[in-house]
């Protein structure tokens, strides 16, 4: 994941083809990214550092946020993608905020598990998970979501036929 899954996340985030033009910052512009990070967020079925995002994300406008600035600041004025690197879980107060970016076309990675499928809310004493649910991540089309096993894959190939993969090599 760290050299692999790095150069796939940045590769693809710059270069997918219906990536929606931003004429305001230009079209060099570095892609905004919005990175959901709180050390003392439960991550369900994954776990990445700080440091692994960082080096994933070097050539785009990344800027690391908590829960609370998700709410108030993810918007597509100030983001262009929104990247949760906790699997399952996302910070229920902020689904809102979250499934408005989306809707008004901000784009959107999740590193592992199902999406929005384990709401957690905070507490006195932190941050509780809730019952593994499917209500959040069908209100944004996601009806099903299956385990893919990578423990035999050697390398990445990049498909001849589709230019915005040939930096996907993992090399």
């Amino acid at each position: 994941m760290k050299t692999a899954g790095g150069i796939a996340l940045a590769t693809v985030a710059q270069s997918l083809p219906a990536w929606p033009a931003r004429e305001p910052s230009g079209p060099d512009a570095p892609i905004r990214v919005a990175v959901f990070l709180d050390p003392s967020f439960p991550s369900v079925g994954i776990t990445i550092d700080r440091q692994t995002l960082q080096e994933s994300l070097t050539d785009l406008d990344a800027e690391f946020i908590d829960a609370n600035a998700l709410e108030s600041r993810l918007l597509t004025t100030n983001f262009d993608l929104f990247l949760n690197p906790y699997g399952s879980a996302f910070p229920k107060a902020a689904f809102a905020s979250i499934s408005g970016f989306l809707l008004g076309g901000g784009g959107w990675v999740n590193l592992g598990g199902v999406p929005f499928s384990i709401p957690v809310h905070k507490t006195q004493d932190g941050w509780a998970q809730e019952t593994p649910q499917t209500a959040y991540h069908k209100q944004l089309g996601i009806t099903q979501a299956f385990p893919v096993s990578t423990g035999e894959v050697a390398s990445y190939q990049p498909n001849p036929g589709l230019e915005w993969t040939r930096g996907l090599s993992g090399e």
